[in-house]
């Protein structure tokens, strides 16, 4: 079975994290997949929206695979994902249905909207297993909730409920698990209405106005 599987039907491509046994930790393995995958799939002319979801009930992802010993190619290899993911020239949704957890975080980051279930939590626990942030994972955080909460998350551990991230601005919604994939098809509904070409020059836009303020 893969790892990360794919499947587009009515102008959506929805890309699943399937390694529930294994809390849907990401390996190398699984980050090359996941490059190659939303590269491809956010460049097909029938797709105007990629749902990033996940197997399972209780977590989104563990983030990094604890038993793969990380390198600086490594780090390298989630900066990359990271800027595939906001790079999207479609409308992105990331369906959050439990624990997102480090590089988990990273790959809801990336995409434009998050929606996730009231069982949810988030941390980011760099400090704790000494691992450098993506760039885009800072960047994202302080835009969405703010330096001193980003601070919090990076250099604390800060564990945080769905609640929570809903009223900081690291979450737009909270749904019940089984209304996430119509939330997802609600919220896309007009990307999926209308040309490609009008949703990818308003995410050009966006992307021009994000660049300018890292700069």
């Amino acid at each position: 079975m893969p790892k990360i599987k794919v499947e587009v039907a009515n102008r959506l491509a929805w890309v699943k994290l399937n390694r529930p046994h294994k809390a849907n930790a990401l390996n190398s393995e699984m980050l090359e997949t996941l490059l190659t995958e939303i590269t491809a799939v956010s460049q097909r002319p029938d797709v105007h929206g990629v749902v990033v979801h996940a197997a399972g009930v209780r977590v989104f992802s563990a983030g990094a695979d604890v038993n793969e010993p990380q390198s600086m190619s490594d780090i390298a290899l989630w900066n990359r994902v990271s800027e595939v993911l906001w790079a999207m020239p479609v409308l992105s949704v990331a369906l959050i249905n439990g624990a997102c957890i480090g590089g988990g975080l990273t790959v809801a980051l990336g995409c434009d909207i998050r929606v996730a279930v009231p069982e949810a939590r988030f941390e980011y626990p760099v400090l704790r297993n000494d691992i450098m942030p993506c760039d885009n994972d800072i960047l994202g955080l302080r835009a969405l909730v703010g330096r001193s909460r980003t601070d919090q998350l990076v250099l604390t551990g800060l564990s945080v409920d769905a609640y929570t991230a809903l009223q900081w601005g690291l979450v737009d919604r909270i749904v019940h698990l089984e209304r996430l994939e119509d939330t997802a098809r609600e919220i896309c509904e007009i990307a999926t209405s209308v040309e490609r070409a009008q949703v990818e020059r308003q995410k050009t836009n966006l992307w021009r106005f994000r660049r300018s303020v890292q700069h």
